[in-house]
């Protein structure tokens, strides 16, 4: 039977794929009308704010903002982490790159969200 822990890591999985495909889609938005820039931020959320909606500026719906496990918050000027049972596993988005990525790679809880 799957677990509360499996259902987060799903979520967790299928909101960073969403995150980097929605980078992804932007930047060649933009290439077609003759930019080719990647987005400069992934939402105008101020960091540590419950509730406010994250990564809106690439996503359709944005994600609200919480504390609880399965939730995502604004560390910083491009930078998130997400509650994954209670642990926070953090992300950084690279506006030159266009990269979504966990600041550990190697991490227990990176690996399960990304992999």
């Amino acid at each position: 039977a799957a677990s509360r822990d499996d259902a987060e890591i799903t979520k967790g999985r299928s909101e960073v794929s969403s995150i980097r495909s929605s980078i992804v889609l932007k930047r060649s938005q933009d290439l077609m009308s003759g930019g080719g820039a990647n987005p400069a931020a992934l939402d105008s959320a101020a960091s540590d704010t419950p509730g406010a909606l994250l990564f809106d500026e690439v996503l359709d719906y944005g994600i609200p903002a919480g504390a609880s496990s399965g939730k995502w918050r604004k560390t910083g000027t491009n930078e998130y982490s997400f509650n994954l049972s209670g642990t926070w596993v953090a992300f950084d988005y690279n506006a030159t790159t266009g990269r979504f990525n966990c600041t550990d790679p190697s991490s227990q809880g990176c690996l399960d969200l990304t992999r």
